[in-house]
C-alpha cells in the first residue's frame, strides 16, 4: 500500500522532525510512504486562510487515493481497530490512503465533507506538528501490528 500524509507547513520543531522521519522511514518496511507538504496561508482572515489551504491541499492529494482527513471531531480507533481498518481498506482494493494533516486553523468545512474518513487522534485538538508525529507513529503501529510485528503490545 502507498502511504501520502499531506500537511500543511513544514515541520519547525527539529525533534518532531526527526521523530517523524524515524516513523517514515520505519513506515517503509511495510509501504511505500511519502510526505507532501503545502504552504501555510498567511494571509486573510482564519475561513480565508482554510479555504486557499483547502485548495492546495485537494491539488497536492494523490490520484485515486482514499482520502483520511484528522480532526478532532472524526473516528478514533484503537491500535488493533485502526489496523483492522487498514487491513480492509487493502482488501477492498484500496492501494493508496493520503492522510491530511490541516493548519494552525483547522480545515474548511468542504473539505471535512469530501474526506472518506474523519480520524480523531485525541478529544482535543493537537498542534498540527504533534498530530503528523502521531498519525505517523499509529500508522506504523497498525503496519506493524497487520505484519505480526512484535512493536505493539497489549
Amino acid at each position: 500500500m502507498k502511504l501520502s500524509l499531506v500537511a500543511v507547513g513544514g515541520l519547525k520543531n527539529q525533534h518532531v522532525a526527526a521523530l517523524c522521519d524515524e516513523y517514515v522511514k520505519r513506515i517503509g518496511r511495510y509501504a511505500r510512504p511519502k510526505v507532501i507538504e503545502v504552504r501555510e496561508s498567511r494571509r486573510g482572515s482564519p475561513e480565508q486562510r482554510r479555504s486557499e489551504e483547502a485548495t492546495a491541499i485537494t491539488s497536492a492529494l494523490p490520484k485515486g487515493s482514499m482520502f483520511v482527513l484528522l480532526d478532532e471531531r472524526g473516528k478514533s480507533f484503537t491500535s488493533r481497530k485502526l489496523a483492522s481498518y487498514i487491513s480492509e481498506r487493502t482488501v477492498r482494493g484500496i492501494s493508496h490512503m493520503a492522510i491530511v494533516v490541516g493548519g494552525p486553523y483547522g480545515v474548511d468545512p468542504a473539505l471535512r465533507k469530501a474526506a472518506d474518513l474523519v480520524w480523531s487522534l485525541a478529544a482535543g485538538t493537537l498542534p498540527h506538528e504533534l498530530a503528523r508525529m502521531l498519525a505517523l507513529e499509529q500508522l506504523y503501529r497498525a503496519l506493524t501490528i497487520n505484519a505480526g510485528a512484535p512493536y505493539h503490545n497489549d
